[in-house]
């Protein structure tokens, strides 16, 4: 999924750590309800940074694909 749609690993991100968050309370960890917003806003701030990171090493500008494709660089440079 994210090797083709980068971008959904904001959705996949969010959507675990929520996940997480409620198994861990399901099962007797004590967090209250303030505890449990601020780590669902932590991971709502990571994840779009963390995808930022990951789409920024997947996408080429227009420029630089029409270069690879006359094969002026490779797709490492």
């Amino acid at each position: 999924m994210t090797k083709t749609e980068p971008a959904a690993l904001v959705g996949t991100i969010t959507g675990l750590a929520a996940a997480i968050l409620t198994a861990l309370i399901a099962f007797g960890v004590d967090l209250d309800q303030t505890q449990h917003d601020a780590l669902l806003g932590l991971v709502a701030v990571a994840a779009p940074i963390i995808a930022g990171i990951v789409i920024r090493g997947k996408v080429y500008s227009p420029e630089t694909v029409e270069r690879m494709g006359q094969g002026d660089i490779s797709e490492a440079s």
